[in-house]
């Protein structure tokens, strides 16, 4: 329905002063947007997760205009179809039923649109009054039709929707996309207040309802609305004039979102009876202990040290008077230092201490049986503890939250099972931290909202280091050892100072930064003699081309090509290795010419003129050929060049005959070895098929320090890295964690080796460990409270 087209110019000038407002902040959101980015890259806990923030600094200022621009298209929308509501996806479920559907939709959309659509409820709750002022006075202009709240142009639901639209054009990970999110409410939705103060005030100059007044009644009965004048109107927001307001979501916080859904997602699924059964096999598999122990390994933590609410969340306090209704008791928590609790957990981890603590990494590996059953055996070891936990305390008196703990650290160490790319021995060494780490999540719920947390970041980084730095077939090599003694000390020393991981974390990652050092020394020095083999094979082959060329269509006799292809070329190629400007040089050409002389010496003269001439020269060339050899050592030289003056003397008793046309000779097997070996690839090789052009394209864009695994029947696979790549005959050095050459390989053979299946390329995981489980464990709980609502 279109407006009266008496309101049409009120609507243009309210759309101009919208822009006046929102582009200066939009202009301040970006100008901050770098510093927020570097922000995040410098706290980051890898330099993966470093790269993809300053990727971004770079993504934004690319398209910094096409958003901006986009952003108003669609706040212009919003007058022009006014009083159409945005196009917004589909929102979740309203909280009676908040996880059906949710695996339906793509999760990183969801996770956008949510948080997107959480900034707008904000905005409209805190603006409730202006927001009804304009819906009151905006059905006026609808030509007295009731309009909605997401129908007001530029309105909260529109601000989110444009914007969330708008950083579609970024092509980036989600988490950076709602990092932008947070910029946007924190430089823009908080500031907004005074311009919908302003759009009502255009509308009330115009006329509109100019003693609308929005109050809220001091005795119940709801909200009233009272005829009265502007100057009776109520104090505005103090958030709106305030300067220095910024909301309370920092970047810090996006952890505890993800760590509240997943206790809303635990609650949920508690409170659904199941059947009991078995123990699970791993996050994919769902279910776990059964009714007894409190269902799946996931759920929340205990909040703070002694399992409190977590600040401003309701999932923690949700699972905090669950606990009452569960376990029949006020739910007071138990998982404070002291408590029967971490006792129990204390008394797990003495256990643990003797196991293993004093043996070597070699005496571990020998007692653990690393074979196909070491997982299920982990994992099997894991559900033991747990129980040895829940039997050691008065389940009825066990907090919800304290109970969720237990399952979820559960849950992060069944997930670390199942890492693909991490070796068993690694799985079965950190297996021993799932104690220590169970009583620093019951002490401490930052260990599952804080990415920096002390003993959080050491399990993320040992992860790492196990798949970068331990080779099975020789544990001793790499950063296994030290892996070994960290778990053992934090079995033997940590009791309840959660500052013991800090000294950890820093002994831990010294001893990788020196490895690092090490493998990045050798591999150095691996790389360089490769390019000076490569430089090496090149100017060889340079030299022996030149040398063919000067001999082409000229009967020179066996040892005359012998003293070129041994002696000579190996003149001409120090040459070129020395001198930069390569073949273009004064010593380069004067060579050259040297070997003419000399070619032309072993030929018969055409005539007795040239030969007289040659006869008085020769005693000087081959003085300037004994010169010029000087620095060469071969053994045999003397030799050389004697059979060379023998030729060069018989050429001078003959005259050359007349001859139809020159015919070269036919070259030495020195020089057919030279001239084939200068080549990338065997003269008579097959056309490459189409597969093979396509894996051959591939691999020349594939980077420097890519990870491969080469994959052999009767061995283990070889994990190497991407070290090198010859540009002249395209070969591929392979170097392994320590920086030790591993492989050469042609490019057209390595094609062959991948589309056979007998090379891959290791996908690198851009996310720490614990980010990564946090968040399967929420698909899994999310897909299984799903499907129990559907069913």
């Amino acid at each position: 329905m279109a407006i009266p087209p008496k309101f049409n110019r009120l609507m243009d000038e309210c759309y101009e002063m919208v822009i006046s407002h929102l582009r200066p902040l939009m202009d301040r959101m970006f100008e901050n947007a770098d510093v927020a980015l570097l922000g995040f890259a410098e706290s980051a806990e890898s330099n993966m997760a470093q790269t993809v923030f300053f990727e971004a600094m770079a993504e934004v200022r690319k398209k910094r205009s096409a958003i901006e621009q986009y952003f108003f298209t669609e706040i212009k929308r919003s007058f022009s179809e006014f009083p159409v509501k945005p196009d917004t996806s589909e929102e979740p479920e309203e909280p009676d039923n908040p996880f059906g559907g949710l695996s339906l939709v793509d999760r990183d959309e969801m996770e956008t649109s949510v948080a997107m659509l959480n900034a707008s409820r904000k905005l409209g709750t805190r603006i409730m009054d202006k927001v009804f002022g304009l819906k009151q006075r905006l059905s006026i202009v609808n030509d007295g039709q009731a309009i909605e709240e997401s129908h007001i142009p530029a309105g909260p639901a529109w601000l989110g929707t444009a914007y969330q639209r708008a950083i579609e054009q970024l092509d980036l990970e989600n988490k950076v996309r709602l990092v932008f999110i947070v910029l946007y409410e924190k430089y823009v939705l908080s500031k907004v207040d005074s311009l919908f103060e302003e759009f009502n005030k255009h509308l009330i100059q115009a006329g509109i309802l100019p003693h609308l007044r929005y109050e809220i009644r001091k005795q119940p009965g709801g909200i009233e609305i009272v005829q009265t004048t502007p100057d009776s109107e109520a104090p505005e927001d103090s958030t709106e004039t305030d300067p220095e307001y910024e909301p309370d979501q920092s970047a810090s916080e996006l952890g505890d979102e993800l760590f509240g859904r997943i206790c809303d997602l635990i609650a949920v699924r508690r409170s659904a009876p199941r059947p009991g059964q078995g123990a699970a096999r791993g996050p994919s598999q769902g279910s776990t202990q059964g009714a007894g122990h409190g269902g799946a390994y996931a759920g929340g933590g205990s909040g703070g040290s002694h399992g409190g609410a977590s600040p401003g969340g309701t999932a923690a306090q949700g699972m905090r008077g669950q606990a009452g209704a569960e376990s029949g008791d006020t739910g007071v928590p138990i998982s404070g230092p002291g408590s029967l609790l971490v006792g129990e957990i204390n008394r797990l981890q003495s256990v643990a201490q003797s196991g293993s603590t004093r043996m070597s990494s070699s005496e571990f590996i020998e007692n653990i049986e690393v074979d196909e059953n070491l997982v299920e055996r982990l994992q099997n070891t894991l559900t033991a503890e747990r129980e040895k936990i829940f039997g050691g305390v008065d389940r009825r008196k066990l907090p919800a939250a304290d109970t969720n703990v237990i399952e979820l650290v559960g849950m992060l160490f069944e997930y670390m099972l199942l890492e693909e790319n991490l070796p068993n021995v690694v799985k079965a060494l950190l297996s021993r931290l799932h104690t220590p780490m169970l009583k620093v999540a019951v002490l401490d719920r930052h260990f599952f909202t804080r990415a920096q947390h002390p003993a959080r970041k050491l399990l993320n980084d040992m992860a790492a280091a196990g798949r970068r730095w331990v080779e099975e077939q020789n544990i001793e090599r790499g950063i296994f050892p030290k892996m070994k003694e960290v778990v053992d000390r934090a079995l033997l020393e940590f009791e309840e100072d959660v500052d013991l991981f800090d000294a950890l974390l820093q002994d831990f990652n010294k001893s990788v930064k020196e490895l690092q050092q090490r493998a990045r020394l050798v591999e150095h020095r691996n790389t360089e003699a490769a390019e000076g083999q490569d430089k090496l094979h090149a100017a060889r082959a340079r030299a022996h081309k030149e040398l063919a060329s000067l001999c082409a269509g000229k009967p020179v006799e066996a040892a005359g090509q012998d003293f070129l292809q041994r002696l000579w070329a190996d003149k001409l190629t120090f040459i070129l290795l020395r001198n930069p400007e390569g073949d273009a040089c004064e010593a380069w050409r004067e060579a050259v010419s040297l070997a003419q002389r000399m070619i032309d010496s072993l030929l018969p003269p055409p005539d007795e003129q040239i030969r007289q001439e040659r006869q008085q020269a020769l005693s000087g060339l081959q003085q300037e050929l004994r010169e010029q050899s000087r620095a060469m050592q071969q053994g045999d030289k003397e030799r050389l060049f004697n059979k060379l003056f023998e030729l060069q003397a018989a050429a001078l008793k003959q005259i050359a005959p007349e001859q139809a046309s020159p015919t070269a000779p036919e070259p030495t097997p020195r020089e057919a070895t030279a001239t084939a070996s200068d080549t990338s690839e065997p003269l008579d090789a097959a056309p490459l098929t189409p597969a093979q052009q396509d894996t051959i394209a591939k691999l020349k864009g594939v980077p420097f320090g890519t990870w491969f695994e080469f994959i052999e029947d009767s061995k283990a696979p070889l994990r190497a890295k991407l070290s090198w790549r010859s540009t002249i005959t395209e070969k591929f050095m392979f170097v392994d964690q320590m920086g030790v050459k591993a492989a050469v390989i042609s490019m057209r053979e390595l094609a062959d080796c991948m589309i056979n299946g007998k090379v891959r390329i290791i996908q690198e995981e851009k996310k720490p460990f614990v980010d990564r489980a946090l968040h399967a464990i929420h698909r899994m709980l999310d897909h299984g409270t799903a499907q129990k609502a559907r069913a």
